[in-house]
Order: structure tokens, then C-alpha cells, then sequence
């Protein structure tokens, strides 16, 4: 079989030039490894899965930036680690946007509950861009450079409206709550 005739590095050069074998024979001797690196660092199984999906769909997105003199699985394991590294950023995010409750942004013809804090006065006293960068961000949903795009901007600057937006909110949520 050529998973066990060749090595990482012969099956790699392979699939940079269009060898689909080679890539199943790299898949099937590594995926096991990478998978459970991914499930020691996640917090669900589920987690470590989609993550894994995305590593290899990295890896076939990235197989030209492949330098031939390295060795194949430390390169796969980058790859891996950052693919973790932006899968907990997004788990970050996600937190973030649920502690300031922007449900409510989304759903602003709903009356907010007695209970719950309203956070659209705080979303309204925001400036344009950074309002704007947030609702394209939560509520629809869309990547940075989309957000960039319609706001004719870069993406790091997409990145910074929505901190500053976020810091603002929370500043101002506990300036609310001080008496």
C-alpha cells in the first residue's frame, strides 16, 4: 500500500502535485494523532471534531506553503495549533457577545424583559461604525473582511470597531449599575 511505502515527506510532495492517494495515505496515517491532540485541549468531543475537520481543510488549503526540507507532522501540528488557537478565540467571542446579552440587538421590535438588562440604549449610544460593525458581526453573522468590505474599511480596523465596541458596552453597563 503506498501509506506504508512511502514517507511523510515523498507522500507530501506527492499531493502538493495532485496525488489524492497521497493525501489518504497522510490522512489515514496521522488523523488518529491529530484528533487526540484536539480532544486533550477542547472541552467536547463534538469541539475536538469540527476542529479536526478544519485541520484538514487547512492543510489542503495550505499544502503549497509546504517547505519540502521540513518534516511533514511537526507542519500538520502547526497547522493544528492554529486551527485550536482560532477555534478557542471564537469560543471567546461567542462568550463575550452572550454576557453583553445581544440577543436583544438582534430582536429589537421585541419588548426586553423586567429581568433581563436592556442592552439597545447602550448599542444605540454607540458611534455608527462601531454599532454597525457589531450587528454585521452577531447578528448577521458575516467574517471580518465581508464586514470590511461593506464598511470600506480593513479588516483590522473591523477587528478594533467591534473591541472598542464591546469595551464601550461593558463600560457603560457598569457605570449603569453604580448608584
Amino acid at each position: 500500500m503506498l501509506q506504508d511505502a512511502h514517507s511523510d515527506e515523498d507522500l507530501m510532495s506527492s499531493y502538493q502535485e495532485g496525488s489524492e492517494e497521497s493525501f489518504k495515505a497522510l490522512y489515514y496515517r496521522h488523523a488518529g494523532k491529530i484528533l487526540g491532540y484536539l480532544k486533550s485541549r477542547t472541552q467536547s468531543e463534538q469541539d475536538a471534531v469540527d476542529l479536526f475537520q478544519e485541520v484538514f481543510v487547512k492543510v489542503h488549503k495550505s499544502k503549497h506553503l509546504y517547505n519540502k526540507s521540513l518534516p511533514v507532522l511537526p507542519w500538520i501540528f502547526s497547522v493544528t495549533h492554529s486551527v485550536l488557537i482560532d477555534g478557542h478565540r471564537k469560543t471567546e467571542r461567542k462568550k463575550e457577545v452572550l454576557d453583553l446579552d445581544l440577543d436583544q440587538f438582534a430582536a429589537e421590535s421585541e419588548a426586553p424583559s423586567a429581568s433581563s438588562t436592556n442592552v439597545l440604549p447602550l448599542l444605540q449610544a454607540l458611534p455608527a461604525n462601531q454599532k454597525s460593525a457589531l450587528h454585521l458581526r452577531y447578528v448577521e453573522e458575516k467574517t471580518f473582511e465581508d464586514i470590511a468590505a461593506t464598511l470600506k474599511t480593513s479588516p483590522l480596523n473591523v477587528r478594533q470597531l467591534i473591541s472598542r465596541g464591546i469595551k464601550n458596552i461593558k463600560r457603560n453597563l457598569k457605570e449603569g449599575d453604580s448608584p
